[in-house]
């Protein structure tokens, strides 16, 4: 008999869902370790290390203004609902010309 085994590695999505109801943002897609919210102004990622802890990147076409305001919000709703939020800087999404595929670069 051969059994395959299943590396399923759990995310703690509730995490995710306490912020995205606090700010009223939905998301659009989860892959792997990363969330996708509407509007992708904000790109979550789960720790590999701290499975309590969320980090997260702001979209790099958002201005320098808006920046400091959409980090400070998320940052507000994190410390509201005791959640571990983690800023690590931006990120730009690019679509694969011809692909139904995208390249994400973290800056």
């Amino acid at each position: 008999m051969n059994t395959a085994t299943n590396d399923l590695v759990f995310r703690p999505f509730y995490l995710v869902e306490r912020l995205t109801g606090e700010l009223g943002v939905s998301v659009s897609y989860a892959y792997e370790d990363l969330v996708f919210l509407e509007h992708s102004d904000v790109l979550l990622q789960f720790d590999q290390v701290e499975q309590d802890t969320l980090r997260f990147y702001i979209n790099s076409y958002l201005e320098s203004s808006a920046v400091e305001i959409v980090r400070d919000r998320w940052l507000q709703a994190a410390l509201m609902h005791q959640v571990k939020l983690v800023f690590c800087g931006s990120f730009s999404v690019e679509q694969t010309f011809g692909k139904e595929e995208i390249n994400i670069t973290f800056n």
